[in-house]
């Protein structure tokens, strides 16, 4: 439907082939697809469709940088952001992890939340990879307005090579390559991007003499 950038602040366990398939359209139609990691404190990889190879996979921190008890984790992340863990303004620190303000639809029902959790009445306090995912997906399309030229790995590109190095150095299994930065992000000059499409992240290969790695390398000149 002419999308640029797509939210996904939703899942399930396990592989779902469908989804599989609807991610790599989009990637190979210049979609980037953000994907949340995540809430089971679990790796990433058996999360549908944050496992689809096309997804820019985003795990949770909280405001300290500190990987959010919940989140999901593994070498699928590609970088976190803001999800919860600190502790609400005063005088309502019943559920601390509830620290991100999202919009309430006027369908939610808010018998599933904690009555504190409602703030006038148009929003909630909410905390998850759902809420963290949709900073990267502003971003991305963010860098998708000042660059409407890039592809889907180069958008990946520079979200993670302008994110802030969190945790130990380099990526890790908890925040990937850091948590996303808008600012560093738009001010990122054409990126060069590397990507390994084969075998795929999964691929259990055994009795071979050799394996042939597949993928593509690019950027200016």
């Amino acid at each position: 439907n002419g999308a640029d950038v797509i939210n996904a602040s939703w899942g399930g366990a396990g592989r779902s082939q469908a989804l599989d398939d609807a991610v790599a359209y989009a990637h190979d139609v210049g979609v980037v697809f953000v994907a949340a990691a995540g809430n089971s404190a679990a790796d990433a990889a058996g999360f549908t469709p944050a496992n689809s190879p096309g997804a820019v996979v985003v795990a949770a921190s909280d405001h300290l940088d500190v990987p959010a008890t919940f989140s999901n984790f593994g070498i699928t992340i590609d970088v976190t952001a803001p999800g919860g863990g600190d502790a609400p303004p005063p005088p309502d620190a019943r559920l601390p992890v509830y620290s991100v303000l999202s919009l309430r639809s006027s369908q939610a029902n808010t018998n599933a939340f904690d009555g504190g959790l409602v703030v006038d009445a148009d929003y909630l306090r909410l905390a998850g990879t759902s809420m963290a995912s949709p900073h990267v997906a502003g971003v991305a399309a963010l860098v998708r307005a000042v660059h409407p030229e890039l592809g889907v790995e180069d958008v990946r590109q520079i979200l993670r090579s302008t994110a802030d190095d969190v945790g130990g150095p380099g990526p890790d299994r908890n925040s990937g390559y850091g948590r996303v930065n808008a600012a560093r992000a738009l001010a990122a000059p054409a990126p060069l991007s590397a990507r390994i499409t084969g075998p795929a992240l999964d691929e259990i290969l055994e009795g071979l003499d050799t394996v042939a790695v597949i993928g593509s390398a690019g950027g200016p000149g």
